[in-house]
């Protein structure tokens, strides 16, 4: 994977799982500052997608992107949330991450 594109899909996931974890912050609080801070994340989103979709197949980037960002949510909304995890998730994220694992090969 090239560094730029490391780079650019790094934002593009962290600012996936920021804007998902401000919007919650935002559910339980209803304080706007936090509805503000994931509009700004949403943002950083579009534009890291805009650099990756135009020097890397979407097909690819997009679905790494997505699936990396669902599995750190799901692992922050176990361990800060205290939600649950039952078998049938847990395999479904062990799929996840192969998926991305596999993808991943494929921009190398």
């Amino acid at each position: 994977m090239k560094s730029n594109t490391l780079k650019w899909t790094l934002v593009a996931i962290i600012s996936t799982v920021l804007s998902i974890l401000l919007i919650k912050q935002y559910a339980d609080t209803r304080n706007l500052f936090w509805g503000g801070l994931s509009f700004l994340s949403y943002g950083l989103l579009v534009l890291s997608f805009s650099f990756l979709f135009s020097s890397e197949e979407v097909v690819i980037v997009y679905p790494i992107v997505k699936a990396s960002s669902i599995a750190i949510i799901v692992f922050l909304s176990v361990f800060f949330y205290k939600e649950q995890l039952d078998l049938q998730s847990a395999v479904a994220i062990l799929m996840i991450l192969a998926a991305i694992f596999m993808l991943s090969k494929k921009l190398s």
